[in-house]
């Protein structure tokens, strides 16, 4: 048997992740793809590749439960590959759909579930921060990867530009394919790493009675178990909170600071990168405090700071002189919120129900996600263009969720907490 290196293993899924990355770019590409195929064609294919994400997640999931997370990396890596191509050649708008939407979702979905369900398995110790590293790839590839998009478009054409980028797809799909490796089906690489043992803060649950502290292993969770426990309802209602005020504010930033705040085109696009470096630098600093303080905490601090920066563009957007002072702490505050939830849960899930079956309880958990994608950036458009581009209620109803998110989380860092202290008593 080949030795497992699991920093070549890190290095694969951050390649991995910074395909999914390469999707925020499709604000570049919407233009030029509404010129060719027309706007509902152009929003049609962006929409379904978020919508399908949890399909091919489950679907992932299960084969990296079952020791093929190379396989499933690799195929991910080349739907994706030919998605985008296939949109590339696309002779009409059904084309287009089915090729950026369809095929490449169907990658995007089975490259986002084995870097981070297989990569974890390999650093107990230190998931928080392996999941932040790998969600900082995939926020930084955005940023890193919009101009060059850019750059392409000016030069050439949307095929090309497509063209291009379905290539280096392939050739991720090539390095990921010699070089990824699987986690034991257990899920667990006790030596293959010296890392730190288990943050204390945040023990998995138990469905059977206590263990004793002879038992070092606690059992994982099967979907049917993890499903029958309130902390996976919690979870799942955690992540909707978190990414509802994300997914409004990176839907909408541009018309926000334009219209709410009177930013130029030019500012606009200067506000719209600071938010998403700010997510970018949350996923590392939130994922590495995850393994310090808990995940439950530190989902705590991430919904007290989205608030914060919630009430700053509030504030900002009624008329004040330092309107984009206010506008910059308040994506700055977003960014770092939105991106450090989206990092703490991949390991949350793992640390609560264990990695055996991490790929399909992920997914599960992920279709948060996806609820608050159907819901919250239309509804911040709609009240956008309602009130001529007042978006002061949108934000107070992602305060909403945001206090929800608080409580669930409250609540989860409370049942954490009660079961350390069964523990410690029984030991």
């Amino acid at each position: 048997m080949r030795q497992v290196h699991p920093w070549r293993v890190l290095v694969c899924a951050c390649l991995l992740t910074f395909i999914t990355g390469c999707s925020y770019v499709f604000s570049i590409f919407q233009l030029p793809a509404t010129q060719l195929y027309g706007l509902s064609a152009a929003m049609g294919a962006y929409t379904l590749t978020n919508a399908l994400a949890p399909l091919p997640m489950l679907l992932g999931g299960y084969f990296i439960d079952r020791g093929r997370a190379v396989w499933t990396a690799t195929i991910g890596a080349l739907c994706a590959a030919l998605g985008w191509a296939s949109a590339a050649c696309a002779s009409s708008p059904l084309q287009f759909v089915l090729g950026y939407g369809f095929i490449g979702g169907i990658g995007m979905g089975l490259v986002l579930t084995s870097a981070l369900s297989n990569t974890l398995r390999f650093f107990p110790g230190r998931r928080g921060l392996i999941s932040g590293i790998i969600s900082c790839v995939n926020g930084a590839s955005g940023i890193v990867m919009a101009p060059l998009a850019q750059r392409l478009l000016d030069s050439s054409d949307l095929r090309t530009t497509l063209l291009v980028f379905a290539g280096l797809y392939a050739v991720i799909a090539l390095i990921v394919a010699f070089n990824y490796r699987a986690a034991p089906v257990e899920g667990v690489v006790a030596s293959s790493v010296k890392s730190s043992p288990e943050p204390a803060a945040e023990p998995e649950p138990a469905t059977e009675p206590v263990p004793t502290p002879a038992r070092s292993v606690r059992p994982s969770l099967t979907t049917r178990q993890m499903l029958a426990t309130p902390d996976f309802w919690l979870i799942f209602a955690i992540f909707i909170a978190g990414a509802f005020s994300g997914l409004m504010i990176v839907s909408n930033a541009a018309p926000i600071a334009a219209k709410m705040f009177h930013s130029s085109a030019a500012s606009a696009a200067l506000f719209v990168s600071l938010y998403a470096c700010a997510g970018t630098v949350g996923r590392f600093c939130f994922g590495w405090l995850a393994d310090h303080l808990g995940h439950a905490r530190t989902l705590e601090v991430t919904f007290c700071c989205d608030a914060f920066g919630l009430l700053l563009l509030i504030a900002g957007g009624r008329g004040t002189l330092a309107g984009g002072i206010f506008l910059a702490g308040g994506l700055l505050a977003l960014g770092l919120s939105y991106g450090g939830t989206i990092a703490i849960m991949p390991a949350c899930v793992m640390d609560r129900f264990g990695p055996r079956w991490q790929g399909i309880n992920y997914a599960l958990a992920f279709t948060g996600f996806s609820v608050a994608a159907i819901f919250a950036p239309r509804l911040g458009a709609q009240i956008g263009a309602m009130y001529d581009g007042d978006y002061t209620r949108a934000f107070l109803y992602a305060i909403l969720a945001s206090a929800t998110g608080l409580g669930c989380a409250r609540i989860l860092h409370l049942r954490t907490r009660r079961r350390r202290a069964q523990i410690t008593r029984a030991a």
